[in-house]
């Protein structure tokens, strides 16, 4: 067993260290956060090995979710919220309603569009007659939340790849931080790299 943590400081070769670790003939599975890191890992991959690796993935999480946990299951998601007339149409990427605001006054007060999470419409946008997109900030809160969509979700991520690596770990969310938790309790192999000033 293999699970390690790297904290380093900004421009000191994180992202060289996974490629340069990373051994090609595994099944390999790289997370970040950002599109701007998603790039700079590809460049890098391809700078020290020639090309991507073609058992390797590399995937921002959103994506990752998305792929792996809410398109090939969501009839479970319509099972748990009773959504009979759910038809996904994609992904909403600005961030859902928050349950507090301020006015110009400074004073907090209940938003009106915000719904609770006991609610359907708490992850989802609702687009057109029986459209919906997932907010993207919901992502991993709606498959912690849905019964068996984690277990099948994960068994799915475990079946395809043998090391897991994460970069940018101090940028995720709280439930995020959950569900990558549980995630790595399924693999042998992780590596987990974040910024020492920012993580948490």
């Amino acid at each position: 067993m293999d699970k390690r943590i790297i904290l380093a400081v900004a421009g000191s070769g994180k992202t060289y260290h996974i490629c340069n670790e990373l051994k090609p003939l595994k099944r390999n599975l790289i997370i970040a956060f950002t599109n701007q890191n998603i790039k700079n890992i590809k460049d890098e991959l391809i700078k020290i090995h020639g090309d991507i690796p073609k058992n390797t993935r590399v995937m921002t999480f959103s994506k990752f979710i998305y792929n792996f946990y809410l398109l090939p299951y969501e009839s479970l998601i319509q099972e748990q919220f009773f959504a009979t007339d759910f038809n996904s149409d994609g992904v909403y990427m600005a961030d859902s309603p928050v349950r507090r605001l301020k006015n110009s006054k400074g004073k907090e007060y209940t938003n009106p569009n915000y719904i609770k999470q006991e609610e359907f419409e708490h992850f989802v946008k609702f687009i057109s007659k029986y459209k919906y997109r997932y907010y993207v900030d919901k992502f991993s809160k709606l498959v912690l939340k849905t019964k068996d969509l984690y277990k099948k979700g994960t068994d799915n991520v475990s079946f395809f790849f043998d090391k897991l690596y994460i970069d940018e770990f101090q940028d995720f969310r709280e439930d995020d931080y959950r569900l990558l938790e549980k995630l790595i309790k399924r693999f042998n192999k992780v590596l987990l790299v974040g910024d020492y000033y920012q993580h948490s």
